[in-house]
């Protein structure tokens, strides 16, 4: 009910709009095709806006995902890594990288110290959209880098900045924790499917850019 009653200043930023631009791509008709041009140029001034206010910065992060999926979509490769590029920088500055259980953030998020200030998550939902923020963008850029051999916006090197402490995504069910432990009341196979999905993007990854070093060396 506290949530209901809270709705209204805690509704989605404009900018996740993006969503229906990226819907009318997906339905091939012609009359919905005419709106992606305006659809788009909103997206990009809600979240230039965005930006610029600090306004609900993970929606931002989720609408520029969007923008760079619908770039990939349409061949249009350097900016759909732009787009990629922006979003995956965004959440690390914002720590959704990082994400630990309360026990090991005192107070919340204190424990890292990352260069975008965010208030803490108001409740296992926003918690939740922070994680899928975090893991979306993390495999739009595994896996259309590999697609199209560019650079990893988020680079997979051995320091504390690039280590990701964020736990797998998972539906929400019960408590806090239970995003942190993995425990699922029903233990279905869709239960443990968006975990699965960020693996495969990041084994896709790390399998291609082993193939393209073995090719680049040539026979022995």
């Amino acid at each position: 009910m506290d949530r209901f009653l809270d709705s209204q200043s805690r509704e989605p930023h404009p900018a996740l709009n993006a969503i229906y631009l990226v819907a009318c791509y997906f339905t091939n008709s012609s009359f919905y095709s005419e709106m992606e041009p305006a659809l788009f140029i909103q997206a990009q001034q809600e979240i230039n806006v965005a930006l610029d206010t600090s306004d609900r910065l993970a929606d931002i992060v989720q609408a520029s995902s969007l923008l760079a999926i619908y770039m990939y979509m349409n061949n249009r490769v350097m900016e759909g890594y732009r787009y990629t590029f922006s979003a995956i920088r965004l959440a690390v500055g914002l720590g959704f990288h990082q994400i630990q259980p309360p026990s090991a953030i005192s107070p919340a998020y204190s424990h890292h110290i990352h260069p975008i200030p965010i208030s803490p998550p108001r409740d296992i939902i926003e918690l939740s959209d922070r994680i899928f923020a975090f893991w979306q963008v993390f495999m739009i850029d595994r896996c259309w880098s590999a697609a199209d051999e560019l650079p990893l916006a988020f680079p997979d090197k051995d320091t504390a900045q690039c280590l990701i402490l964020t736990p797998w995504p998972a539906p929400l069910e019960g408590d806090t924790w239970s995003l942190f432990v993995g425990e699922f009341s029903e233990g279905t196979v869709s239960s443990y499917m968006p975990a699965l999905k960020a693996k495969a993007a990041a084994l896709y990854e790390l399998t291609s850019r082993s193939n393209n070093s073995e090719c680049a060396r040539g026979p022995m």
